[in-house]
């Protein structure tokens, strides 16, 4: 069973966020958006729909004029479906997805998880079709299988039994609201059974420190080294940040146990191939951010297949504290996990953790609030088309709060920087369709006078780069200034580093009328238009988005579309067009 959207109502800044559906080109859905525009409300309101309402959540979460309510719709795979009962697999054969709901306006339906009315109807209206009155049932003789009919003693206890498998089915919601919980620096063995950080510890490594009460001095000191080497290994193995060139700058776990009869302890400490060690709450707070983060979620044994699909993970403004390499690590991590199967939901207002190369950019779903609304939350192309935007990128920057280009790019990329989001979508889509080598990474600058301010940001730091620019009166304007006042009229440095697609007004002209006829527009061209003219007139955002998504299909384009693109695409790898 799969999230496929979610709407929360009356959850802090939230009267109605509206639908929002997760991403459908991967595992991870990532809300960007500015601080208290209302991200943690959104993934609040999430755990209450699986965990129900706790403490915290009553005082701090729900609104005073209204009560919380949270709609998940969830998928039904073939697994799900396919039950030894064979009544309950003709119910389950007939639905494709699941409505459930947690909370009422008027405060009730708080207890538990709910389905729709309309899913409900539809499983009685099959239960019904399945059960014969019991006065109607064929006799069996001895030994004969009873009919499928005659399984279930009435509709309303079929129509139950499938109502509380569906709720069984529902993931497991891990929410990291905080990582107040971790590893201490000292603690009485005796204590351990309380304490959650250290039992993921014992977890993780197989081990419990209670062992230990009985060792001699010998056994003790072999216990301790294996848990350190453990220990030390995996450190090492999610945190690479380092403090010196040296190769052997590694971390290492100093776990020492102290027997003293009632007051035996642990103590956990650090130290970087040195004599210094520090207690686990002297570390930064990055440090101790990043370890809860591994501890916990290896100890929910994610690491493991079985386990993946079983897991929709909450992380709100995950690696706070870290500098930008570490922050670039944990989302590493968050991306392996999601390959692996587990759904990720986070939040965050970081550039380091908005993922802008390939695809991930259709994992933005852009969380924001106004005055009448409330938090809303938009994927880039609805939010684009309902408040007139020339790009949909524009407001994901500001909401990013990214104040320079420079947080985007790296180093062992090849920048090119675009007009819109909506080349960043075509030119990712046939880099993929025509197998270009080379780690290219499309910068959407929103709009042809930011791409201007971006060249000369980048030529100013003399970052290597290269730019591509319409052909529209804009772009050949942006040009000229580019050539007069940056390049100082050097045509031939212009030319390696800008190109303008001359005889195309937008990106969307370089399809033949057939391909884009046929694969972008899906529908018949109007004649005598342009390609570029269309587009505008029919959410040019979304045409780029949903090609980028059917790229992996059976798709064949014209010579004329892919020597248009192979052009670009020799440019930017050779510097000829």
């Amino acid at each position: 069973m799969r999230l496929q959207s979610f709407e929360v109502y009356g959850v802090k800044s939230i009267l109605d966020s509206g639908k929002c559906h997760l991403s459908e080109t991967d595992n991870v859905t990532v809300l960007a958006g500015q601080n208290e525009a209302g991200k943690s409300g959104i993934l609040e309101g999430l755990d209450y729909f699986r965990n129900g309402a706790n403490e915290k959540f009553n005082k701090l979460s729900v609104r005073y004029d209204t009560k919380p309510v949270v709609t998940c719709t969830f998928t039904l795979d073939e697994e799900d479906k396919n039950h030894e009962d064979p009544s309950i697999k003709t119910i389950l054969s007939g639905l494709d997805t699941v409505t459930t709901f947690r909370g009422a306006e008027d405060g009730g339906k708080q207890d538990k998880i709910y389905l729709s009315d309309e899913v409900h109807e539809r499983i009685s209206e099959i239960a019904e079709k399945l059960v014969v009155p019991t006065s109607q049932q064929p006799t069996t003789t001895e030994g004969e299988e009873p009919p499928v009919a005659a399984i279930a003693e009435s509709a309303e206890q079929l129509t139950q039994r499938v109502t509380d498998l569906l709720t069984d089915y529902i993931p497991d919601f891990i929410f990291y609201d905080s990582f107040s919980d971790i590893l201490p620096g000292e603690i009485l063995i005796s204590e351990i059974p309380n304490n959650k950080p250290v039992q993921d510890f014992e977890k993780i490594f197989g081990i419990k420190f209670s062992d230990a009460l009985g060792y001699t001095a010998q056994q003790l000191s072999v216990f301790q080294r294996k848990i350190n080497d453990k220990a030390s290994l995996d450190l090492n193995g999610y945190w690479k940040q380092t403090q010196t060139t040296e190769e052997d700058d590694k971390y290492k776990f100093d776990v020492n146990i102290n027997l003293a009869g009632d007051q035996s302890k642990v103590e956990f400490m650090i130290h970087r191939n040195d004599d210094s060690s520090l207690f686990m709450e002297q570390k930064s707070k990055g440090f101790q951010w990043f370890n809860a983060f591994n501890l916990r979620l290896k100890a929910l044994d994610v690491d493991k297949e079985e386990n993946y699909k079983t897991l929709i993970i909450l992380i709100d403004e995950p690696g706070q504290g870290l500098h930008e390499a570490a922050q670039k690590d944990v989302k590493t991590v968050l991306d392996e996990i999601a390959i692996n199967g587990a759904q990720i939901v986070y939040s965050t207002h970081n550039p380091s953790l908005i993922g802008v190369n390939d695809d991930e950019i259709l994992r933005i779903r852009l969380v924001y609030q106004t005055r009448e609304e409330g938090t809303k939350i938009k994927n880039l192309a609805q939010f684009s088309s309902a408040h007139g935007s020339k790009d949909a990128l524009s407001p994901i920057i500001t909401a990013m709060g990214a104040n320079h280009v420079g947080q985007f790019l790296d180093e062992t990329k090849t920048v090119i920087i675009v007009e819109g989001v909506t080349d960043h979508y075509y030119l990712n889509a046939m880099k993929k369709y025509l197998d270009i080598s080379g780690d290219l990474a499309f910068i959407p600058a929103c709009g042809a006078t930011n791409a201007k301010t971006l060249i000369a940001i980048l030529f100013g730091w003399r970052q290597t780069f290269k730019a591509i620019l319409d052909e529209g009166s804009m772009g050949k304007g942006i040009l000229r200034v580019l050539k007069k006042y940056l390049y100082k009229d050097n045509e031939d440095g212009l030319e390696k580093q800008i190109m303008v697609l001359g005889g195309f007004d937008g990106i969307e002209d370089l399809f033949s009328k057939n391909d884009f006829s046929t694969y972008v527009l899906k529908q018949a061209m109007p004649v005598g238009k342009k390609n570029s003219e269309i587009a505008k007139t029919n959410k040019k955002e979304l045409l780029g988005r949903f090609f980028l998504e059917s790229i992996d299909g059976e798709i064949t384009l014209d010579n004329e579309t892919k020597d248009n693109f192979n052009k670009i695409f020799d440019w930017i790898n050779n510097g000829t067009a």
